[in-house]
């Protein structure tokens, strides 16, 4: 009789599953089923069972859901705005010394860089980062990026 019950715990899982797609309670609907599966056959004792249950559900939350994860995980970082201009090369408008502000045109738009090395107008670069509206950039020419 206690298939019974564990089989409606697995489908019980399922369904809060399909409500939420979290992949959490899918570990839990298989640590179910395979509990009913057990106690069909083999195991009538109730402590066992949920021990098996548990360990189960563990085991398949370290290993599946990672797996789940890649595979189904529609949240992945997509670099947007102004996080996309991170990596890209730029040119120096007016020269960037070491204590004072310059400018870069990216993109067609003008921005305001900092560096720690002294860039020359003309100048190609590389934006390594941004605060606000500065662009942190690095000289290709000081850098393995020119090799």
């Amino acid at each position: 009789m206690n298939y019974i019950y564990w089989s409606i715990f697995s489908i019980f899982f399922l369904i809060l599953e399909i409500l939420t797609s979290s992949l959490f309670f899918i570990c839990f609907s298989i640590g179910s089923l395979f509990t009913a599966i057990l106690s069909l056959f083999f195991i009538k004792n109730n402590f066992f069972l949920i021990t098996f249950f548990s360990f189960v559900s563990v085991l398949t939350m370290y290993f599946l859901k990672p797996l789940l994860n890649a595979v189904f995980n529609k949240y992945k970082y997509v670099k947007t705005n102004v996080d996309s201009l991170i990596g890209e090369k730029a040119v120096v408008i007016n020269k960037i010394s070491r204590f004072e502000f310059g400018t870069v045109k990216i993109f067609g738009e003008t921005w305001i860089a900092k560096s720690f090395s002294e860039i020359a107008a003309g100048e190609i670069v590389i934006i390594k980062s941004i605060s606000g509206t500065v662009l942190f950039v690095y000289n290709i020419k000081n850098n393995y990026l020119e090799e």
